[in-house]
C-alpha cells in the first residue's frame, strides 16, 4: 500500500458491512499493516474490542488499499499537517512519504486527548518530524 490509503474490514462474526479504516505501516517489513482505531461505547469497533478481549481475533477480511492522496511536489520548502485525534492515522504513513519525497523533515500539528494514541503513534512520526 502507499502513504494514507486505506482499507475495508470485514469481521463476518460481527456481520457482513465492511468498515473503512486508514491503513498503517505494520512492523518490520513486508506487507503487514496495522489499523489504529478509536473504541466507542457501541457500535463495531466496541464489539470488534470485546470480541478480541480475550486474546484471540476473530477471522478478518481487509480489502484494498484505496484511494491515493497525494503526497508534496519535489521542491517544497515545507510540509506542515494538522490532524486531530485518531485522525493521526494518514499522518503516520504520510508524514514518513512527505520527509523521504522532500528530503526535509515536515511539521506536524496535532490535538489530541488520549495519551495511548501518543504512545503508539510517536514512534513512526518521529523519525520525520521537526523537532
Amino acid at each position: 500500500f502507499k502513504a494514507g490509503q486505506w482499507g475495508r474490514l470485514t469481521v463476518p462474526s460481527l456481520g457482513s458491512v465492511p468498515h473503512p479504516f486508514t491503513l498503517v505501516p505494520g512492523d518490520g517489513a513486508g506487507s503487514n499493516v496495522r489499523i489504529f482505531m478509536k473504541i466507542n461505547r457501541s457500535g463495531f469497533t466496541a464489539k470488534l474490542a470485546k470480541a478480541c478481549a480475550g486474546g484471540t481475533a476473530p477471522p478478518m477480511k481487509l480489502e484494498g488499499p484505496h484511494g491515493l492522496p497525494c503526497v508534496p511536489a519535489k521542491g517544497m520548502q515545507r510540509t506542515v499537517f494538522v490532524f486531530g485525534g485518531v485522525g493521526i492515522t494518514p499522518g503516520l504513513s504520510l508524514a514518513k512519504a512527505a520527509s523521504e519525497h522532500s528530503g526535509r523533515k515536515v511539521a506536524l500539528y496535532w490535538s489530541l486527548r488520549s495519551l495511548e494514541l501518543l504512545k503508539r503513534a510517536a514512534p513512526l512520526l518521529e523519525p520525520h518530524l521537526e523537532l
